[in-house]
């Protein structure tokens, strides 16, 4: 990737590193349909930044995208002369759809929600992201996020878009709409930036021109500043993801959930693709940030399974906190299958 040399420097311990450390291939995932849900064949998918590099779907609606973990991209879908943009979308996400003929407000179903915080306060929707999972399915899925005053261009009349645009930029109410292929009720989880995870159940997917707001309380997240350190280097070995997972979460990893890939022919089941951005991005001194975690026990999870960390489990505390933990061989550590069980 531009930017991103990998030469013959040195740790400060005396191990090669890269630069720009924890960069492996992976792919961004997705299907394009239309407002019905009809697969689209033939669909340019194309990133910035990277822009020569380009996917186009196949007959089942589906494309893959190369990148480099780490990186965050806009996507932008093109079939004939419309065109779709989707901002701040990770590599390696998986399920990152587009849905084409999103007009009249008639062939989808979308849910409106307004965020606040805990005094009640509104908050920004900036930099928050979404999964969807509707009634009877087993997983959940990247919702498809727009602003409310984007959308409202396409559906009200010229007054009521103006409205509509000088409420949000007010700060007195910033929307955002969750899309659906289908109409009814489904689960909403929201996650990103500095707040923990929320969940709504029974969310209403409809094709009301204005549904009412669904109002998500925001909590702020605690903030965590961890350096892992090893026998001859700092940070984990380059083939190994680290996660940092609240122990509830736990039970939202493995199959038969949704398959993610990790690089590198490394995969992992998660019921969540929010779950994706646990992965902790390791700087060269072997410290990384963790934030909008909820306060309460968590836990270190590498891909694949090779090596144990001392502590294996950390108390997260509201608030600022930091940590050092080591990491070792887990063919080396004749306890390891004793502390993993």
């Amino acid at each position: 990737e531009r930017g991103c040399r990998t030469g013959p420097q040195k740790h400060p311990l005396g191990t090669p590193i890269h630069e720009c450390p924890g960069r492996e291939p992976t792919t961004i995932t997705g299907q394009v349909t239309d407002a019905d849900g009809t697969p689209l064949e033939g669909v340019t998918i194309t990133r910035k930044p990277g822009s020569a590099v380009k996917a186009v779907t196949g007959a089942d609606g589906r494309y893959r995208l190369r990148a480099r973990s780490g990186l965050v991209l806009t996507l932008t879908a093109s079939h004939g002369s419309e065109r779709i943009e989707r901002e701040g979308v990770e590599a390696g996400a998986q399920g990152v759809d587009f849905i084409f003929g999103l007009t009249g407000g008639v062939h989808y179903g979308k849910a409106l929600f307004h965020f606040v915080g805990e005094g009640g306060e509104t908050l920004s929707a900036a930099g928050l992201r979404a999964a969807v999972r509707p009634e009877g399915d087993a997983d959940f899925r990247t919702a498809h996020l727009v602003p409310q005053h984007r959308l409202a261009w396409k559906e009200l009349d010229a007054e009521e878009v103006k409205k509509e645009m000088r409420l949000d930029r007010s700060g007195e109410r910033e929307g955002l709409y969750a899309l659906l292929g289908r109409t009814g009720p489904a689960s909403v989880r929201f996650f990103g930036g500095d707040h923990q995870s929320e969940e709504l159940s029974g969310v209403r997917f409809s094709t009301e021109k204005r549904p009412l707001p669904h109002r998500v309380r925001l909590r702020p997240g605690a903030s965590l500043q961890l350096t892992l350190r090893g026998e001859r280097s700092l940070g984990p070995p380059s083939r190994v993801s680290v996660f940092l997972f609240a122990e509830h979460e736990l039970e939202r990893i493995g199959a038969p959930f949704r398959s993610y890939e990790l690089g590198d022919d490394r995969t992992l089941h998660l019921e969540d693709p929010g779950l994706l951005r646990r992965k902790l991005r390791f700087q060269g001194d072997g410290s990384a940030r963790a934030k909008g975690l909820t306060p309460g026990r968590h836990v270190l999870f590498a891909v694949p399974d090779e090596i144990v960390f001392e502590p294996p489990m950390i108390e997260v505390g509201a608030g600022e906190g930091s940590c050092d933990v080591r990491w070792s061989s887990r063919a080396a550590d004749p306890t390891a299958a004793k502390k993993s069980e």
